[in-house]
Formats: structure tokens, C-alpha cells, sequence
């Protein structure tokens, strides 16, 4: 009697954890790569360590031997991401090898999910080693060796003619900038997401998620009764639920 008990109690469990995830839509816990990174959760997950519809598609995630978020764009492109602002919709990119320079000769950081706030110019000049000119330039010494320095400056520089009069060569570029433009575009570029939009969400404590085990529609869980980031969360097998209400968004 007690054995079928137990049975009926764990099925008829089983079955509330079962209604309590569909809802959720597998709601999944936090994660990141390291104790200092990012906080990663929908619409972005990591590969191999978060179920796949915990995130959005084309917002997967790896960790790197450092333990650093990996962003993968276009053209096999890997980005360390150091920042996500889920409720402002943005992520900042670094450069792995610390040499962002190098890879904004050619930028392609734009793909069909993720979008440039805005660009700005920039002008890289590559100067013989025995001048190197001041004019408001930076050294880029990622760029330079011992016959050549490469400097760089916002915008077209004014003294470009100049320049070039000692045997600089001088080329511009356009790379992606935040809003907050002018930019130390050396340090990292900003990158922003429209699909899925759940700034509302966000702002209003929310917490948005794919709507069922199947499809790409996100709907907006709120936690009703509890404020922003009084959430109680419980945890059943590797994930961590949280008992809320889902809104079409």
C-alpha cells in the first residue's frame, strides 16, 4: 500500500515538474564561462553546458581554455564577449590575441542577428619606424614592428597629406561604434540584437524564453507577486525553474 503510495505520488510529481517546464518553456538557470564574465542566459546559451532551447536561435555560446565567452560571427570570426545588456539589447566584443586593430582592416562584424549601433571612420597610418608622427595618432603596437609603426586616429585626419610627405602610408576605415561614439575601438566593438526583442520584458523584471518545447516564439515570464530580482527559484535534476506566468510578446 505504501509502495503504491509513493508510485502515484512520484507520477503524479513528475507529471506537475513535466506542466511546470512546458509552461516555463525550460526556463533555464544562469550560466557563464567564468565567476567574472558575462551572466549568459536567453536568448543567449552555451553550447554543451545549457540544453539548446535554453537560448534563441543563432545565440550560442562556447567557453574558450581561458574560460572566456565565445561569440562566433561570420567568416568563422570568434569574439570574446566582455558585456551583454539584455535589457538595452547590446553585447561588447573583444579580441581574443588583444589586437583589435588588426582585425578592423577588414571588418565584417554584421550578420543577420547581430547589427552595428552605428560606424565610424578611422584613419591607420603605417610610418617608417625613424618617425613616428604625434597629431592626436595612438601606436598600435600589435600592428607595428621594428621597420614600421602603425598609429591610428578618429576620423580622417586633417594632417593625412602631411603624413604621407614622410613616407606614411595612410588608409580609413569604417568599423561599428556604440551610441557613446567616439570610441576606444582598440579595446572592443558594440554589436546589438531586434529579434527576439524583449526590452520590455527586461525593464519590467521579466524574463523571456522560448514558448514550449517546440517553435522559436519567446514569450515574457513574469514572477507574480515578487519584485524585480525576487525571483524564487527550485531546483529539479540540472535545471533550476522558475514558477511564473507566460506573456505573448
Amino acid at each position: 500500500m505504501a509502495s503504491s503510495a509513493i508510485f502515484f505520488f512520484a507520477f503524479f510529481l513528475g507529471l506537475s515538474l513535466h506542466a511546470i517546464a512546458d509552461n516555463l518553456n525550460d526556463l533555464c538557470s544562469m550560466g557563464s564561462c567564468r565567476p567574472s564574465g558575462p551572466e549568459i542566459r536567453f536568448p543567449f546559451w552555451i553550447r554543451g553546458v545549457q540544453p539548446e532551447r535554453c537560448g534563441y536561435p543563432g545565440f550560442d555560446l562556447s567557453c574558450n581554455d581561458l574560460s572566456q565567452a565565445i561569440l562566433q560571427l561570420p567568416d568563422s570570426q570568434d569574439f570574446v564577449v566582455s558585456k551583454i545588456s539584455y535589457e538595452k539589447q547590446y553585447v561588447v566584443l573583444k579580441d581574443p590575441s588583444n589586437c583589435l586593430a588588426k582585425r578592423l582592416q577588414n571588418p565584417k562584424f554584421s550578420s543577420s542577428i547581430f547589427i552595428a549601433q552605428g560606424y565610424g571612420s578611422f584613419m591607420f597610418a603605417d610610418c617608417p619606424n625613424i618617425f613616428l608622427p604625434e597629431f592626436g595618432l595612438r601606436p598600435m603596437s600589435c600592428l607595428s614592428d621594428e621597420q614600421h609603426k602603425v598609429p591610428l586616429g578618429y576620423g580622417d585626419n586633417p594632417n593625412r597629406s602631411y603624413l604621407e610627405r614622410f613616407g606614411c602610408r595612410t588608409w580609413t576605415v569604417k568599423v561599428p561604434v556604440a551610441l557613446q561614439y567616439p570610441k576606444d575601438i582598440t579595446e572592443s566593438v558594440t554589436l546589438e540584437w531586434n529579434q527576439p526583442d524583449c526590452r520590455s520584458c527586461e525593464g519590467s523584471g521579466g524574463r523571456c524564453g522560448l514558448n514550449g518545447y517546440t517553435g522559436s516564439q519567446a514569450a515574457c515570464f513574469r514572477k507574480p507577486g515578487l519584485s524585480k530580482g525576487g525571483a524564487k527559484w527550485g531546483q529539479v535534476g540540472s535545471l533550476k525553474l522558475e514558477k511564473a506566468i507566460p506573456d505573448a510578446i
